[in-house]
């Protein structure tokens, strides 16, 4: 926020970004949200699986299919991510904030033989529906690495996918001003996990496989890295 609007006694949306009167928002779990977005608020697990129902058929377009295995989707509030996050070695919170985590398990027994289980998504309780919702689809990027059995990316290959798959879930929304401001966030993320990620995965996916989304997860699959784009 710049000085010009902290002086006015403002603060922004932790959800839509719109800058609000202090005193005028609603206080959630995760901080200050606009009226509009707290009215929409996910608060309960049915709600979620609607959701993650919702963005698994909008990304079946795109030839993206988890060959129907079953997923968990729960909401949950800040101390339970972190203490999810925790349990991981390697943990890539989605963006400054951990909104949404997939959790794995792998089992290896003594014929080295290992079971691998997706226990399932949980979403941070009482984003909005649009959010909950792109913070769904990144998370069922993983699940789709998961389920798929791709090897051990690094973090900005792993991230990029996921954010790319929250990316085209939003291509198939109906335009509204929040989305627009969602979408520009995306590209210009000076994160260099998580946007610079986004930017490769999106980048390699329009000029090396003209949107063929099917070849750039076969590339990244191989060769655990996105092709230069220049």
């Amino acid at each position: 926020m710049c000085a010009a609007h902290r002086d006015e006694g403002t603060c922004v949306c932790l959800d839509c970004g719109i800058f609000l009167t202090y005193g005028k928002g609603v206080e959630m779990d995760v901080g200050t949200m606009c009226m509009p977005c707290a009215k929409s608020a996910v608060c309960d697990d049915a709600r979620a699986v609607k959701l993650l129902e919702e963005v698994r058929s909008a990304l079946q377009r795109f030839g993206i299919s988890t060959q129907d295995k079953r997923i968990i989707c729960k909401v949950a509030d800040s101390s339970k991510l972190h203490r999810a996050a925790a349990k991981r070695q390697h943990t890539h919170t989605h963006q400054a904030r951990l909104l949404g985590i997939t959790r794995t398990k792998m089992v290896k027994h003594s014929d080295g033989q290992v079971q691998r289980f997706l226990k399932g998504i949980l979403v941070q309780e009482g984003l909005s529906a649009e959010l909950a919702a792109n913070v769904i689809a990144h998370e069922y990027g993983h699940c789709y690495l998961f389920i798929h059995r791709f090897p051990a990316l690094p973090p900005h290959v792993e991230e990029g996918v996921c954010e790319l798959f929250a990316w085209l879930w939003m291509q198939t929304r109906p335009a509204s001003p929040s989305l627009d401001r969602r979408r520009q966030n995306m590209r210009e993320n000076q994160d260099a996990t998580y946007g610079g990620g986004f930017r490769a995965a999106l980048g390699a996916l329009d000029k090396h496989f003209n949107g063929r989304l099917e070849d750039l997860l076969s590339h990244v699959s191989k060769n655990r890295s996105f092709p230069r784009t220049s």
